[in-house]
């Protein structure tokens, strides 16, 4: 990490899910040097993987439950999200949003550069389109989500896919329920429906079913608004829909995705001892997720 007077990045989280063959990074700061670290780190990833094996982006990896889990994606590095922190190096809030957007257009330009069909969203678009209407309109990302959706390379060229690059305008948080095997997918599907917004849930929260390994689903979702609709809302409901279906056991797990926009300060406050120790756990945090066994 650096944290020098006016130039401040770090590492907050970073995480990997075996099952769904998928990682994250969570990078905070100014938005100059976050910028210029997460194109650097994109655009690395996305050659190190087409000269690796970026044929089998699409395929699992996660043994007797081939083809049953994949998490929906688009492309090898298919999203960046440039989020606000609104206590940093802003005034305001439309400067704010300013900051992200631009932010996310440099990132996704450097995607293009190398190859990938960049789509922007929120802020980083004259439109401000929601990344949800981008990945429903222009992606097949809710139509994706099997083994069935890889595909080769053609004519020796990286097949690097879409990737979905943008600025919303709160800082989204995500959630996830993991559901025991004895919960069918359509009883997975009213926990959806109760928790999301659209079907009259709670305030800002998108939620998917997903399948899961070991014949289990899990209901994913994201928090638009995490200061009206917050991940505790989301657990209170999920205890109330399993006590209606069948106990509170038939939930073996929920939990946080990534980070909080507390989380984030938080990092960035600490001092340069401290912040090296917190980013050396995290790597360490992160070597246990890719060699632990899929749940």
């Amino acid at each position: 990490g650096r944290q020098d007077e006016g130039e401040k990045v770090a590492l907050v989280h970073a995480f990997a899910d075996a099952p769904y063959d998928r990682s994250s990074f969570h990078l905070t700061g100014s938005s100059e040097f976050v910028t210029d670290v997460a194109s650097q780190i994109a655009t690395q990833a996305l050659v190190e993987l087409s000269t690796s094996d970026a044929s089998t982006a699409g395929s699992n990896s996660s043994g007797d439950d081939e083809g049953k889990s994949r998490h929906p994606f688009v492309g090898i590095l298919d999203h960046v999200s440039v989020m606000p922190l609104r206590s940093l190096d802003v005034n305001n809030e439309e400067e704010s949003n300013t900051f992200s957007g631009q932010a996310a257009q440099t990132i996704g330009t450097a995607m293009s550069k190398v190859g990938v069909s960049v789509y922007f969203y929120g802020y980083a678009e004259p439109n401000n389109t929601p990344l949800a209407k981008v990945r429903r309109e222009r992606t097949e990302f809710f139509k994706s989500g099997d083994a069935s959706s890889k595909s080769e390379p053609k004519s020796g060229i990286p097949n690097y896919g879409i990737a979905t690059v943008g600025a919303p305008p709160n800082f989204v948080e995500n959630f996830n329920i993991r559901l025991s095997s004895r919960c069918s997918k359509e009883v997975a599907k009213t926990l959806t429906k109760k928790l999301r917004e659209r079907d009259g849930g709670i305030v800002g929260v998108e939620a998917l079913t997903l399948p899961y390994s070991g014949d289990r689903f899990e209901v994913a979702c994201n928090l638009l608004q995490p200061s009206r609709g917050t991940a505790k809302m989301i657990d209170d409901a999920a205890l109330e829909w399993a006590r209606a279906n069948g106990g509170e056991s038939i939930i073996e797990k929920a939990y946080q995705v990534g980070t909080t926009e507390q989380q984030c300060l938080e990092v960035l406050s600490l001092q340069a001892d401290c912040l090296d120790r917190h980013e050396r756990q995290v790597y360490q945090d992160f070597a246990k997720f890719l060699s632990s066994p899929a749940e």
